[in-house]
């Protein structure tokens, strides 16, 4: 588990991409429902005022699993749909505990009378959250639009491997993998 949650923040620090991911099923799962959660307990304790946030949550994620499926299927490249959805809801849990609250505290200020005074350093401060924010989610689908890998091969003491075109190419030269870490990932 911890091994996952390093590739999620290595996403999100732009050190690692949607490709390093197993294409796992439950992985997708596991991350979906983590992502769910997580901001249904970050809504209620930073946005309790928030009506229906529930159903916005659901149509959201939905919304987003669709829109994946169909940039993907547009590129022909729905084999990567696992990973790629694994890599924006990994990255969606990295970056909500800090979204979340950063919206709950503008929200009072959204909500007042005169918005308007606040606007400004409010704005100052989100803009570069979100340009963050598109630039990862744009970065994860480039990568597996790109990246023309259909397999990912882990094996403890051999370095990552992807089968591009039917061929095995070393992933990452970054580190051999410890039985650790691939035990971690099964």
């Amino acid at each position: 588990m911890a091994a996952i949650l390093k590739l999620y923040l290595d996403i999100a620090l732009l050190r690692r991409g949607p490709e390093d991911l197993p294409a796992s099923t439950s992985l997708l799962y596991a991350t979906l429902a983590a992502f769910v959660v997580l901001n249904a307990l970050l809504t209620v304790a930073f946005r309790p005022t928030v009506e229906n946030w529930l159903p916005q949550l659901l149509v959201s994620v939905g919304f987003t699993l669709s829109w994946y499926r169909a940039l993907l299927a547009l590129f022909g490249r729905t084999e990567r749909y696992l990973q790629t959805m694994t890599a924006v809801l990994g990255f969606g849990c990295i970056v909500t505990p800090v979204l979340l609250p950063a919206v709950g505290a503008m929200a009072p200020y959204m909500e007042a009378e005169q918005p308007a005074q606040a606007m400004p350093l409010i704005v100052l401060l989100m803009v570069p959250l979100f340009i963050y924010l598109l630039y990862v989610s744009a970065r994860i689908l480039r990568s597996a639009i790109e990246r023309r890998a259909s397999d990912l091969h882990l094996k403890a003491g051999s370095y990552p491997m992807i089968r591009v075109d039917g061929t095995l190419v070393v992933a990452s030269e970054e580190k051999r993998l410890e039985r650790e870490d691939t035990e971690s990932l099964a």
